[in-house]
């Protein structure tokens, strides 16, 4: 079984309140986290080198500055793509999946975030007229 960083209950608790304040720091939620966080040397060293070598090939670029290497998972098992030199059709095709379903995800949520900034912004110029 999988080792767990934080308990689920503990999540679901830290996220309840993260959603409830609205604003937060960074290091408002880390003190949330800390008393609950299992810590192990091993597992961060693990995630560390990952980052690293998600790092490293995520700055590989083309000539024009767009990203020539992904990561992509076939079966839970990463592997990087060089999208200008392979020759296999079924990884173009996962790469250009996750990038569609990545797309997407953030699409939507900046359809969320000029929703919002239009509902902040028509606030805003009613209250000024109210004091007019």
């Amino acid at each position: 079984m999988r080792e767990r960083k934080l308990d689920s209950k503990a999540r679901e608790v830290i996220k309840q309140y993260i959603r409830d304040h609205g604003e937060m720091t960074t290091e408002e939620i880390k003190a949330l986290i800390a008393p609950h966080y299992n810590y192990n040397p091993q597992r961060l060293r693990d995630q560390d080198l990952g980052r690293v070598a998600n790092q490293i090939v995520a700055s590989i670029k083309d000539e024009s500055g767009a990203r020539a290497v992904f990561n992509c998972k076939e079966d839970g098992v990463s592997r990087y793509v060089n999208i200008d030199t392979t020759q296999d059709l079924e990884s173009v095709k996962e790469v250009d999946r996750q990038i569609s379903e990545k797309f997407y995800g953030l699409n939507a949520s900046k359809m969320k975030v000029e929703r919002r900034r239009r509902e902040l912004e028509g606030q805003i110029k009613m209250d000024l007229a109210s004091m007019m």
